[in-house]
This record gives structure tokens, sequence and C-alpha cells, in this order.
């Protein structure tokens, strides 16, 4: 996989494609361009990032950017917060900066649903470990004594559970 991951972003291949091209299939190649950069084998991501080296794609890039950067900015994101490969943090800190000079408020409405989603992601993290305790509290109870009501309640908790799980979306991935 992480071979075809690393041929899949051809950058002669970009530049044969004309605006018309691009806008047709933009959606398609910058969400598997995001799979690259959200890839563990650092090349894949590395090559991936080098595409904003080249000024004709970073032009259609430019022409292009209300489709393109909300669907790359998490893994850019996850990227910029710290990649374990320092040549991979360094280039990605470098297309972030690109995209900031590119349309600063376009960028910061991306930061910002990004920073909302990844709260929620904290918040629903928080009520599943409150829920899992709550749920091992139950057990034991109802081991003991009261296991009519107490298996009642954890019939609802787990229906809560259930419907806090499928409440969060994650930006660009839908």
């Amino acid at each position: 996989m992480a071979w075809r991951q690393q041929r899949f972003p051809s950058e002669e291949i970009l530049e044969l494609l004309g605006a018309d091209q691009l806008a047709q299939i933009s959606k398609t190649l910058f969400t598997n361009l995001a799979r690259c950069l959200d890839s563990d084998h650092f090349q894949v991501v590395e090559r991936a990032l080098f595409l904003w080296n080249n000024e004709y794609i970073v032009q259609q890039i430019t022409n292009f950017k209300s489709t393109i950067f909300p669907i790359v900015f998490e893994s850019l994101a996850k990227n910029a917060e710290g990649h374990w490969n320092s040549t991979v943090h360094g280039l990605t800190c470098n297309v972030v900066k690109l995209f900031m000079e590119m349309d600063s408020s376009l960028f910061d409405q991306c930061s910002n649903q990004y920073r909302d989603e990844q709260e929620k992601l904290q918040e629903q993290e928080k009520l599943k470990g409150e829920y899992e305790a709550r749920l091992e509290e139950l057990q034991l109870q109802m081991e003991g004594f009261g296991r009519d009501r107490l298996e009642k309640e954890l019939g609802q908790l787990r229906a809560r559970m259930a419907a806090t799980a499928t409440s969060v979306c994650v930006c660009g991935r839908m």
C-alpha cells in the first residue's frame, strides 16, 4: 500500500491537467491526498507535501482553495502538531504557512472548525470514560443486590452511550 500511496501524487500528471479537469476531480484528488498526508509511512507524507513545491500546482490549489483547504486541513494540522519525522514536520509547517498567506480568513475558519471538533472529541472521550466507570460500578452492584433495577439503569446508560458516540463528525471525512 505504501508504494502505491507514494506514487499517487504525481506532479507530472497534475501539471497536465487544465483548470476544468482539476475542478472535476479536485474533491476526490485532495481527499486521496489527505489520506496520503495521514499515512504512517513518512515517505508517503513527504511525497504528498512536495506537491506544494510546484508553482503550477500551488496556483491550481489557490484557484480551488475553498474546496481544498477543508479537505486537507485536518491532516496538515495533525502533522503540524508534531509529526515524528522532522522533515515531514518542517514541510507541513511550510504548507500551513502557505495556506495562511493564501487566504487567512479561510485558514482561520478551517482552524476554528478543527479546534471545535477536537474539543467535541475530547468531551466525548471524557463522557465515555465516565460512562464506562459508571457501567463498571453498576455491574459490581448487580452482583450484590437489586439486580432488576440496576439492569434497567444499565440499559439506559448504554443507550445514552450509543447516542453520544454517534453525535460527532470529523472535518472533511463524511
